[in-house]
C-alpha cells in the first residue's frame, strides 16, 4: 500500500508534473516569468508538502480519509506543476537558479527515500501498510527505493537539460575556441 502511493507520487511529481508543463509550453500556452517565489521557492513549497505528508500522523490520516487524500495529492500536484513552471522560466534567464532549485530537489526526495529504505523498523502501522511487522518493512523499504529512483531520475534528467542548454550558450559566444583558457 505505501509502496503504491510513493511510485503515484514520484510520477505525479517527477514524471506527470513536468511532461505537463512542457507540453502547455510547446502547445503555444502563455510563457508566464517565473513565479514570485521563483525555482527555490517553488522547491522548498514542493518539498514542505511531500516530506509533511509523510509525517506517521498525517500520512496515517489520509490513508483514512478519501478527501484528506485527495487534497494532498491536489495540493501536491499544484505544487510539483509550480515548481516545474518557475524551473523552465528560470532556465531560459537564470540557469544556475533553476539547476540549484532542481538539485536541491532531487538531495531532499532521495533523503525521504533514504529515511524509508534504511529505517531500522516500519515507521507506519496500519492503515498506511497493510500489515504490521516484517511486511509492514518491506512494503516501507521498497516503497522509499522507488520513489528515490523515479524521483532522482525525473530530476537528473532536467539537470542534464539545463547544463546542455548552458554548454550550448556557452560554445556559440563570439571568442569561444572549444578549449580551457
Amino acid at each position: 500500500m505505501l509502496t503504491a502511493h510513493l511510485v503515484v507520487l514520484a510520477v505525479l511529481t517527477n514524471v506527470l508534473a513536468p511532461l505537463g508543463i512542457l507540453g502547455w509550453r510547446m502547445a503555444g500556452g502563455p510563457r508566464a516569468d517565473a513565479p514570485a517565489l521563483g525555482s527555490p521557492g517553488a522547491a522548498l513549497l514542493l518539498v514542505a508538502l511531500v516530506w509533511g505528508w509523510h509525517v506517521p500522523a498525517l500520512l496515517g490520516a489520509a490513508q483514512s480519509s478519501v478527501l484528506l487524500s485527495a487534497g494532498l495529492y491536489a495540493a501536491v500536484a499544484l505544487s510539483a506543476c509550480l515548481f516545474w513552471h518557475a524551473v523552465f522560466a528560470d532556465a531560459d534567464i537564470r540557469p544556475w537558479r533553476s539547476l540549484a532549485a532542481v538539485l536541491s530537489g532531487m538531495k531532499a526526495f532521495g533523503l525521504l527515500g533514504v529515511l524509508l529504505v534504511l529505517a531500522p523498523r516500519p515507521l507506519y502501522g496500519p492503515p498506511v501498510v497493510a500489515e504490521a511487522g516484517a511486511a509492514g518493512q518491506w512494503d516501507q523499504n521498497i516503497g522509499g527505493l522507488l520513489f528515490m529512483a523515479i524521483s532522482a531520475l525525473g530530476f537528473l534528467v532536467a539537470a542534464v537539460v539545463i547544463v546542455t542548454r548552458v554548454m550550448a550558450r556557452v560554445e556559440g559566444r563570439p571568442g569561444w575556441t572549444g578549449g580551457l583558457p
